[in-house]
């Protein structure tokens, strides 16, 4: 089910990622010996560390730069933590709120470029939209295939290509802990949406944490 929520949050000063993780760079954390199969990154996680032998399949690997897809919530947080480990400082997965700051800026647009869809800014269905000239790739995309698509602060493919993890439980915005609660929030929309779902910067999307 997607969903827009009108909730009021204090943002304090973050920074994101201008790229969502690409197949190249989770790929190193999968080979890395003390990568994905340390249990230190799954410790106090609602998941057996033990069973995290591999990642789920990457279904497209054609690009280094295609975002990695099939993740789940839980392997978005252990790789947070390792590649906190290898810079020397704190990264985490967005809260919703975070993330919709980045996504549309302090006036509140409807998408990352502004209130309007514009064909050719997103990779979304856009056959299925209606969308004069629109197209439908029915595939991911390079996180840097849409520059005209950013957001109001640079950061890319906020609005289709694929989904995005949220630190925050989906039925309780207050719950950032890393145990408890089994759906997590997602939001970005994907490449089979069309412009009037996931992709708007408000809509909100509920996955479970696998």
């Amino acid at each position: 089910m997607v969903k827009e929520t009108k909730t009021t949050f204090a943002i304090e000063p973050f920074l994101m990622a201008k790229y969502p993780i690409t197949f190249e760079q989770f790929q190193v954390f999968v080979d890395d010996p003390q990568g994905f199969r340390r249990s230190r990154w799954w410790r106090n996680l609602d998941v057996d560390a033990n069973l995290r032998v591999t990642p789920e399949i990457q279904p497209f690997t054609h690009d280094r730069n295609l975002p990695r897809v099939n993740v789940s919530w839980y392997d978005a947080v252990a790789f947070c933590r390792w590649l906190s480990a290898q810079v020397g400082y704190g990264i985490c997965l967005p809260t919703e709120w975070e993330w919709q700051w980045a996504a549309q800026g302090p006036d509140g647009r409807n998408y990352p470029w502004g209130n309007e869809y514009i064909q050719g800014y997103a990779n979304i269905d856009e056959v299925a939209s209606n969308t004069p000239g629109g197209v439908s790739l029915e595939s991911i995309t390079p996180v840097d295939r849409y520059p005209q698509g950013a957001s109001p602060y640079g950061v890319m493919d906020m609005s289709g290509n694929v989904s995005e993890w949220c630190l925050n439980e989906y039925d309780d915005f207050k719950n950032t802990r890393l145990t408890g609660g089994k759906g997590r929030a997602v939001r970005g929309g994907e490449w089979g949406f069309n412009s009037e779902c996931c992709p708007r910067c408000g809509a909100r999307k509920y996955v479970l944490s696998r």
